[in-house]
């Protein structure tokens, strides 16, 4: 059984995917801060790796979170 399905539709691969991986890209550090915080919210985190880039005029905050697909937090 593959993990993202057999489909040939790529929104729905795209979806699979995002059940055990996810990429986040912001601008300030901050927002990063706050999209991984929800996360963490709804998902049990395996791994973060976390990059920053700095060019002359601007950074890049990027993040690729992997999840535990197995144990997922109940709602309260």
């Amino acid at each position: 059984m593959s993990f993202l399905g057999k489909s040939d539709d790529k929104n729905v691969r795209l979806s699979n995917a995002h059940k055990y991986v996810e990429t986040l890209v912001f601008n300030k550090k901050d927002d990063l801060d706050i999209a991984i915080a929800e996360r963490m919210n709804s998902r049990i985190i395996k791994d973060i790796q976390y990059q920053y880039a700095e060019t002359s005029n601007s950074c890049t905050y990027s993040v690729m979170i992997i999840y535990d697909t197995w144990a997922e937090k109940k709602e309260k």
